[in-house]
């Protein structure tokens, strides 16, 4: 989509059912988002995440924000959008340019249980840094293979390190190699 001839952004739907298990759903969410994010625009992420943001301790949603604050992404909606005796805030506006929207907001609807959720997009900034995002491939992982090597790595040069440096060094010296050839690096 194209905002009068400027840059171009990404804009996407997410539904997850309430029923569904969050891990993977987080996880796919997770490739996903970072797929689209390394096309160096916008991008919008809108719909119904089944996470309710206004209850923390539930299943999942920690997990659910710890991801949008990993990829440096905002969930613009504050106010329940599932009005009721139990209200809930399961539908979100996601996005990685906060500073291009305005008007986030929750409006009611009278055709569906849910409220409609909108916000407005300004004009983008037509010279916006690139950033490149490395991913490391979980496709092909055993996991089991992987948890075998890293058992039987030598770890004691991480337990006679003197500083804190040092234990850092010597931990990333053997986790590297195993980590790179287990789950190896890929393009985004």
């Amino acid at each position: 989509m194209g905002l009068n001839g400027r840059r171009a952004l990404i804009v996407g739907a997410i539904y997850r059912p309430p029923s569904a298990a969050a891990v993977p759903d987080i996880d796919a969410l997770r490739d996903q988002l970072t797929y689209v994010l390394a096309k160096d625009k916008p991008v919008y992420a809108l719909g119904d995440t089944n996470f309710d943001v206004l209850r923390p301790t539930k299943a999942g949603v920690a997990s659910y924000v710890q991801l949008l604050n990993d990829l440096s992404l905002s969930q613009l909606i504050t106010t329940p959008t599932r009005p009721g005796s139990n209200a809930t805030l399961i539908d979100h506006i996601i996005t990685n340019s906060p500073e291009l929207t305005t008007d986030a907001e929750v409006t009611p609807v009278n055709i569906s249980d849910h409220d409609l959720v909108t916000a407005s997009v300004r004009g983008i900034k037509p010279h916006q840094q690139r950033r490149v995002i490395t991913v490391r491939s979980t496709r092909q992982l055993n996991q089991d293979a992987l948890c075998l090597d890293l058992l039987l790595a030598d770890w004691s040069p991480v337990y006679q390190a003197a500083s804190t440096t040092a234990k850092w060094a010597a931990w990333k010296a053997v986790w590297d190699p195993i980590i790179d050839q287990h789950m190896p690096h890929t393009g985004v």
